[in-house]
């Protein structure tokens, strides 16, 4: 049964690397390590799935009227893919429960497992929430906040990013205990009801890697276990996380009694030559935040030590806190601000990161002790 015929291995190669980040390279079920391959007509769809998130790209290369559904070694397959020169044909036939693969004078075998045993997730037939968004949008809302999403913390609700939807606003928080970041985006949509959901952080990384900095639309259905994200003949069905996210309006709410705002190249730069030296476990790093400078110092277990000075517009009380340096130059470097603000209550306090005139954005650090 012919799949493609002398068709330009791109129009197949494009879709296949759309699915190919979740597939893992070793699973429990072995056929995950398989993407289902469904052919009706010409259309052609390539879904691969973890069992927790799904990704399913659409083609319309298929040749002939054949139905097909089969599944094959996804890393094989993109592989010999990307191996063929850039101006060969490719032509793709299953025969015998095996898919062959022609292009010029090169043949290749692959073996296949029936499309029934792969685990396809089960769609819900009602969605809570229904609403449209440019990508642009919604990779920037994922951009501000991805980076504080906890990684295997046993607070299980952390490995994910809360998605608060409420009247006109959606807010995005992660947090991963020791750091919260907080974003929110005014739209046009107006919504009744408020929806707090935890999308898994994979699902969160394969998104900012699929989403365009467009004003193309996403589409996004939410209920109370799953949402789908329909764009661009991309279709992502992920389960939610089953849990409640902390109280970030207790962090974000609190009141700071001393601020300045710093160059953020400047200290981006001055941080990333003092971690240098810096302990590679504890990575602290301490503000001395006195009139008109800002003093930021490092040592380490060997009796090493770095300081910089930078001049900053500051005439409050002297301040001495300690910080993870390597949470300070995370959210310098995804900030794209010529300046930031720093706000402070004391020395036991956690310290607020913000953009100047913009309460959209909130980066709080708990404090160290070095």
């Amino acid at each position: 049964m012919q799949l493609v015929v002398n068709t330009e291995k791109n129009a197949i190669l494009h879709p296949l690397q759309m699915v190919i980040s979740i597939v893992e390279k070793k699973n429990i079920l072995p056929i995950l390590s398989n993407i289902l391959v469904c052919k009706n007509n010409e259309k052609i769809s390539f879904l691969s799935t973890n069992t927790e998130v799904q990704i399913t790209t659409y083609t319309t290369s298929g040749y002939g009227n054949s139905v097909i559904n089969i599944t094959v070694a996804a890393r094989k397959f993109i592989d010999i893919l990307r191996s063929l020169p850039e101006n060969e044909k490719v032509t793709i036939y299953i025969e015998n429960k095996h898919m062959f693969i022609k292009s010029g004078k090169s043949k290749f075998i692959l073996q296949t497992l029936d499309a029934k045993e792969y685990p396809i997730m089960t769609l819900n037939n009602q969605y809570d929430f229904e609403f449209i968004l440019s990508q642009k949008t919604l990779k920037c809302i994922l951009n501000m906040v991805y980076f504080s999403i906890a990684q295997q913390d046993i607070r299980y609700y952390l490995n994910g990013l809360l998605l608060s939807i409420q009247k006109k606003n959606i807010i995005a928080v992660s947090s991963d205990g020791h750091r919260l970041t907080y974003y929110q985006v005014n739209i046009d949509k107006n919504f009744l009801s408020r929806s707090d959901i935890i999308i898994p952080r994979k699902t969160v990384f394969t998104l900012q890697r699929l989403l365009e900095n467009k004003e193309n639309p996403v589409k996004l259905k939410i209920s109370n276990n799953q949402i789908k994200i329909i764009f661009s003949n991309i279709e992502i069905i992920s389960k939610l996380i089953n849990g409640k996210f902390l109280d970030y309006t207790y962090i974000t709410n609190n009141k700071y009694k001393k601020s300045f705002l710093v160059n953020r190249d400047k200290l981006l730069r001055s941080l990333q030559r003092i971690s240098i030296i810096s302990n590679d476990k504890l990575k602290g790093v301490r503000l001395m935040i006195k009139h008109n400078y800002l003093k930021i110092t490092v040592s380490s277990s060997n009796q090493e030590k770095a300081s910089e000075e930078l001049k900053i517009n500051y005439n409050g009380k002297d301040m001495d806190v300690g910080l993870n340096i390597g949470y300070l130059i995370d959210i310098l470097n995804n900030l794209k601000n010529e300046n930031i603000k720093i706000s402070l209550m004391d020395s036991q306090s956690s310290v607020l990161i913000s953009i100047p005139e913009d309460n959209n954005f909130q980066y709080t650090l708990m404090p160290m002790r070095i």
